[in-house]
């Protein structure tokens, strides 16, 4: 059985949000409503800090279910950051502390406005919602994308990664 293993790439300096990071692994969306789920584990390495692999909906605004090692332990952010293109800095709509590094990630979208809800899974069973809700922007060129990455803060240049073990959309 295989995953996808996406090194954590580190942020240029002064980027304040995802939005010029070149290891962003997305699609387009693929139908009005639908469910992205999937389930990753996040391995620091030897950073302390700086580490982080998730799920986003991107466009010219984007928000993302983020699973972060910061000071020794995994915490899970709902983030969103408004006009991306310009580095306007990611808000943090809400934030777990959890006790691993494994996750089940998912995100809903509905239509008629492309409404976005994050929610996660410990157990493989019970979603818990998260954060608050989304509404998608296209993007610059194409339409808004859903997708998964691993990034490090710009001060940790070695180390990390954040291994997929499925990406799946599935109708709601």
């Amino acid at each position: 059985r295989g995953f996808l293993r996406l090194f954590s790439v580190k942020k240029a300096e002064g980027e304040t949000n995802l939005w010029n990071q070149p290891n962003l692994m997305l699609q387009k969306f693929s139908a009005p409503n639908f469910a992205a789920t999937t389930k990753l584990k996040l391995v620091p390495e030897e950073a302390k800090n700086g580490k982080s692999a998730g799920l986003m909906v991107f466009g010219l605004d984007y928000a993302t279910l983020t699973l972060t090692y910061k000071d020794g332990s995994f915490v899970l952010r709902q983030t969103q950051a408004l006009e991306a293109k310009k580095n306007n800095p990611e808000g943090v709509n809400e934030e777990v502390k959890l006790n691993t590094n494994e996750v089940i990630l998912k995100v809903e979208v509905s239509a008629p406005d492309a409404l976005c809800q994050f929610s996660y899974c410990l157990d493989g069973e019970k979603f818990i919602n998260i954060g608050k809700p989304f509404m998608a922007k296209p993007g610059q060129w194409v339409g808004a994308k859903v997708g998964v990455f691993s990034v490090s803060d710009a001060l940790i240049k070695y180390g990390g990664y954040a291994d997929v073990d499925y990406f799946r959309i599935s109708s709601k």
